[in-house]
């Protein structure tokens, strides 16, 4: 399949553009969203930019966000972090206190925190702010979840410790942010500081080395190092796994001499990020400088910064020593200082560091100054340097739906909290100005649209950013990614289209229809029987058999199953409420998948896994029921596992289930939904209807007894029959939860001294034998033993 000429033209039909939403200000706001903005509000405004994650794990635990039913509750006005009135009343009983706090809220947010009342926290940025204030006043926290969880033990809930490490410990931890980022260390080697101090310093730099994965695709690691001149100690592609990383770290040598700190900086911008030595374009360049802040030149260390922001490399500063200089920290550093700035005694000190660097470099921004693109759901956040008179960005998608948010002051703009927002389809690419009165730092987050339903696929999205107001346009053509002068003007020539969106068609699912001119187009009719003429991706003609576009040299994809005897979802009504999957009836390990025009594309799950009509996805199939599948905020996330109290079901926000393992010794306790000492729990009666795995031993050697109630032994009693033995006799039921507490878990059978039973700590019983027919179990010793003996001690006699 070839195409005569390939020339793409994009048509900007109509372009929508929405300005300001700040939902964290919204009485009632809630979600993952309103929190992260609310948290990047406080940490931005150095309010309390030391806050360790603490804010969005107490969010979490205090109300899910907010998705938790009581979180409004009647004559409770706490918000999204359930600041309680005794609470709130003390960050106004001490303002004293918290003169520079309450100067940062006025300055910043405009709120004026003595007049602020109670019920004000319903909105989310206010109730935030009130948790900040009150940690703050408390002492703050420390980095590990366990610290966190013992504060908001004596400070928030009283006795809920383990609540807090169990549902802060499912928030995800790792770095997802930012896959791709290029690191670049400076250290300070000069005399100001001790051989110890440079030993620690390269400790230091190792322990944040193993925070991120190194190899060509994910972080790669460069050095430099300076005393009185600046040397490049390797490039960031000369290693790519972490032990020879490492080791070339600890090799750098310690030589003394003055402190050229603007030399070193310029030698990082201008050598270490570029492409031939393995910086690239894609990547989050991220500056780590540690020094004592006494630089030869403070002025040419401040050019020298000024160049680094420029190029778009985020900078942290870290000094050490005991002549630290904070101005010239402050310089280097990118803003605001208090997210970039360390200071400390010596770099014994330093260790605590290293989970803030980790955390903001997963989320520092790319900074772009030419087309850049991404694959629509894993969009880094983006950064612009605009000029006086704005800039505009032209932005297109090759599938699927995007919001582009941005914003000024927003590093992480949202839904939640943006200044202006445009959606951007296949159909109709993006042009959006944002106007600037001064060199400013624009902010843009592109997102999958769709994610909610589904997500728009394996879909790629380009955005461009031209200087000044660029919307006097509305067609462009592109041949090989280079505009060219677009044929007739690309003006469609709409009389001589044939008459293809008729009822008939429409009836019968023919929807898509060749071009008369171009093999790079099609037509495509709507349910309102409207006509559309739609572009190919670039380098994909349109072929009528496949009724999509594709790539030379490619034949037709299988992507869709006939609906042979079903009814087709895809209907008008279905599609305007936004409906766009449904199960399959025939076949779990399918879905149907609508599109905008009302056709049915039949879709596979991944191997293993089966479609969830609720969740509107794929799941991974439990081998158990699964207690999560009806989750309701609110609802506990741990429960017992039936078959084995050892082990327990998390459940997550998404209605799937984990199989998690206590620890040794330990068992899940119903009650308390916490793992127990063993001695201290007592087991529940097994349902006999239940069918559980036999874990222990092989099929053909051990079977699970059936439980049948009975009073034919003492009150309470409970018997038991073989379910593989009609003529075994019945017998007294031996786990019980005395046995159990007790630590007895064999015993033998009466009337065959080969086999005895064995108990799980669920109350389960298990019929074993021995080896062989010439060894019998021994009730007194609890093994098998070689040799006949003389049965006197038969439980249940």
């Amino acid at each position: 399949m070839s195409a005569s000429l390939n020339v793409c033209c994009l048509l900007v039909l109509f372009t929508v553009v929405c300005y300001a939403a700040d939902q964290t200000r919204q009485p009632g706001a809630i979600g993952s969203e309103v929190v992260d903005a609310v948290v990047n509000l406080i940490r931005e405004s150095c309010l309390f930019a030391d806050d360790k994650r603490f804010l969005v794990r107490l969010a979490y635990v205090q109300s899910h966000n907010g998705y938790d039913a009581k979180t409004f509750r009647d004559g409770y006005h706490g918000g999204i972090w359930q600041v309680d009135k005794n609470m709130f009343d003390e960050t106004h009983s001490n303002s004293g206190r918290l003169t520079a706090e309450y100067n940062i809220i006025r300055n910043i947010f405009g709120i004026d925190w003595s007049r602020v009342t109670w019920s004000d926290l319903r909105k989310p940025l206010h109730s935030g702010i009130s948790a900040a204030l009150y940690t703050i006043l408390h002492g703050g926290t420390e980095w590990r979840i366990e610290d966190q969880a013992h504060f908001y033990e004596l400070h928030f809930v009283n006795k809920a410790g383990n609540n807090f490490t169990n549902e802060a410990g499912i928030l995800d931890q790792g770095c997802h942010g930012n896959e791709k980022l290029d690191l670049a260390f400076i250290i300070d080697r000069s005399n100001s500081l001790s051989t110890d101090d440079f030993a620690r310093a390269k400790i230091f730099v190792r322990n944040v080395v193993d925070s991120f994965d190194i190899s060509p695709n994910k972080t790669r690691v460069a050095v430099v190092s300076y005393a009185s001149h600046a040397k490049s100690e390797f490039y960031l592609n000369r290693y790519t796994n972490k032990v020879d990383l490492k080791n070339a770290i600890s090799a750098i040598p310690f030589v003394g001499g003055s402190t050229a700190t603007s030399e070193a900086i310029d030698l990082a911008t201008t050598n270490i990020f570029t492409p031939s030595h393995g910086s690239r374009n894609n990547a989050v360049k991220v500056m780590v400088v540690i020094t004592d802040g006494d630089a030869n030149d403070e002025i040419d260390t401040g050019h020298a910064a000024d160049r680094a922001h420029r190029a778009g490399i985020t900078v942290f500063s870290i000094g050490v020593g005991s002549h630290i200089q904070k101005q010239t920290l402050n310089t280097i550093a990118s803003n605001p200082d208090c997210t970039h700035v360390f200071s400390v005694s010596s770099y014994s000190e330093i260790k605590a560091i290293k989970e803030e660097i980790q955390k903001s470099t997963c989320r520092a921004p790319i900074y772009i100054d030419k087309t850049f693109c991404c694959t629509l759901g894993e969009c880094p956040t983006l950064a612009y340097n605009t000029k006086i008179g704005g800039v505009t960005l032209e932005s297109n998608v090759t599938c699927g739906l995007a919001n582009i948010y941005t914003a000024f002051s927003n590093p992480y703009p949202s839904q939640s909290f943006y200044e202006q927002i445009t959606t951007v389809s296949s159909e109709t690419p993006g042009v959006m100005f944002i106007n600037s009165s001064t060199d400013h730092t624009l902010y843009i987050n592109m997102v999958d649209a769709l994610k909610s339903s589904g997500g728009s696929g394996n879909c790629e999205i380009c955005i461009s950013p031209k200087d000044g107001d660029q919307r006097n346009h509305n067609i462009k053509c592109y041949q090989n990614g280079v505009e060219v002068p677009c044929p007739d003007n690309c003006e469609e020539k709409w009389n001589l289209f044939p008459k293809v969106c008729t009822v008939e068609n429409l009836k019968n699912g023919h929807t898509k229809f060749e071009h008369p001119f171009s093999k790079l187009k099609y037509l495509m009719c709507d349910q309102k029987q409207q006509l559309y003429v739609v572009h190919c991706p670039q380098n994909q003609s349109y072929y009528q058999e496949c009724e999509q576009c594709v790539g030379e040299g490619s034949s037709c994809p299988n992507l869709t199953v006939p609906l042979t005897g079903l009814v087709n979802p895809c209907s008008l009504e279905n599609i305007l409420k936004g409906n766009f999957f449904f199960k399959y009836p025939t076949d779990v390990t399918k879905f149907i998948h609508c599109d905008v025009w009302g056709k049915a594309w039949i879709m596979s799950c991944p191997r293993d896994e089966e479609w969830d009509q609720h969740e509107l996805t794929c799941i991974v199939p439990s081998s158990y029921e699964n207690p999560c599948r009806n989750y309701k905020v609110g609802d506990p996330l741990f429960y017992p596992y039936p078959c084995d109290s050892h082990k327990y079901i998390q459940c997550d926000l998404w209605h799937q289930s984990f199989l998690m393992t206590c620890q040794l010794n330990f068992v899940f306790s119903p009650v308390v939904r916490n793992c127990v000492p063993r001695n201290s729990y007592t087991p529940p009666t097994h349902d006999p209807l239940m069918v559980c795995p036999d874990i222990h031993a092989h099929p053909t050697t051990q079977q699970p007894i059936a439980i049948i109630p009975g009073n034919g032994g003492a009150t309470g009693s409970t018997y038991i029959t073989y379910t593989f033995c009609g003529h075994c006799q019945a017998m007294v039921a031996p786990c019980t939860s005395d046995h159990l507490i007790a630590g007895e878990f064999l015993f033998p059978v009466t009337g065959n001294r080969h086999q005895y039973i064995q108990c799980d700590l669920s109350g389960h019983q298990y019929l074993k034998e021995c080896p062989n027919n010439s060894y019998y179990f021994d009730g007194a010793t609890h093994t098998c033993v070689d040799g006949p003996f003389q049965v006197d001690n038969s439980f249940g006699k």
